[in-house]
């Protein structure tokens, strides 16, 4: 049975919590944030400050006027100037809330502009010698040149051959999908279709089989889950269709569906014909059917009522 919610708790108010907290305050719900002490509380406030007062900056201008604003050159040069006042970058990671708040300046050289699925990118260093222009002003023009422009900055794992030396581990997994905790910044959707696409098709590091057991059988096994991971008799009837000569991820693209209007990336794939959950199709050719048989999997240790 539905539920009408009108007040929502967050526990957390970091980039993230914040970010989950202006966009249901944006449409119109009580929101009641939870944090460890009165500091973190402060610094939530402060992460929300700071974004909604830039979603008003941006409410100011239109697109076409933004897009005048950052053609114009004593902007550029502003810009320009702030990002040589930025700090160096050194060898911590940064991610989540620290990207955001202590942010470094940018290593160029690891900065890749996405313009495939087949790991061969050019870098904003790699361009802006060819263009000869800054950095800055290479990612403001790539950006103007194309909306949907998307860039990857690896933090670990740079090398496809070191993914490959973990990928062939009888330890490793090959799963994950952060697809929904980022929603504008990053999309990891694409795993399983860039795995049979680059590493099955392209080369030739696994055989299709091995590649379907490890994205299926394996992970079914590691994480106890009963009934699933083989197409046996007895078995949940969950299966994906598709070619294996076509199959390959799209780049991704920026949709702006989300309440209050927010972005988030879509990344679609193509050689999918179906997807069946529990013996129903629920997506063919990357179109919802309408029918949802899908269930919460409890793992062994999950308390049974």
């Amino acid at each position: 049975m539905a539920r009408d919610f009108k007040t929502i708790g967050v526990v957390g108010l970091g980039t993230m919590g914040a970010g989950i907290t202006e966009v249901f305050a944006r449409n119109g719900y009580t929101v009641v944030g939870v944090e460890i002490d009165e500091e973190a509380v402060s610094r939530g406030r402060q992460h929300l400050e700071t974004s909604t007062s830039r979603a008003v900056a941006r409410g100011k201008l239109s697109e076409e006027e933004q897009k005048a604003l950052l053609r114009d050159p004593a902007r550029r040069r502003q810009l320009v100037a702030a990002e040589a006042r930025m700090k160096p970058k050194d060898n911590k990671i940064q991610g989540g809330g620290a990207a955001t708040t202590d942010a470094r300046k940018p290593d160029y050289d690891n900065l890749f502009v996405l313009q495939g699925v087949d790991w061969n990118d050019p870098t904003v260093e790699e361009i802006s010698r060819a263009r000869g222009t800054h950095p800055v002003e290479t990612i403001i023009d790539l950006s103007l040149e194309n909306p949907d422009q998307v860039y990857v900055q690896p933090v670990v794992n740079e090398r496809p051959e070191d993914v490959l030396g973990m990928l062939t581990h009888d330890f490793t997994l090959a799963t994950f999908s952060d697809s929904g905790a980022h929603q504008a910044q990053e999309m990891g959707s694409s795993l399983q279709t860039h795995f049979l696409h680059y590493w099955v098709n392209r080369r030739g590091a696994f055989t299709l089989e091995q590649a379907v057991r490890k994205m299926t059988h394996d992970n079914a096994r590691a994480f106890a889950l009963p009934g699933r991971g083989l197409v046996k008799d007895g078995y949940f009837a969950d299966l994906v269709l598709f070619e294996a000569d076509r199959v390959r991820p799209h780049v991704p693209k920026i949709e702006t569906d989300l309440p209050g209007g927010a972005r988030r990336l879509v990344q679609k794939a193509d050689g999918i014909r179906a997807t069946i959950v529990n013996g129903v199709v629920t997506l063919e050719h990357g179109e919802s059917t309408g029918t949802f048989a899908g269930e919460v999997i409890k793992g062994p240790l999950a308390r049974r009522e």
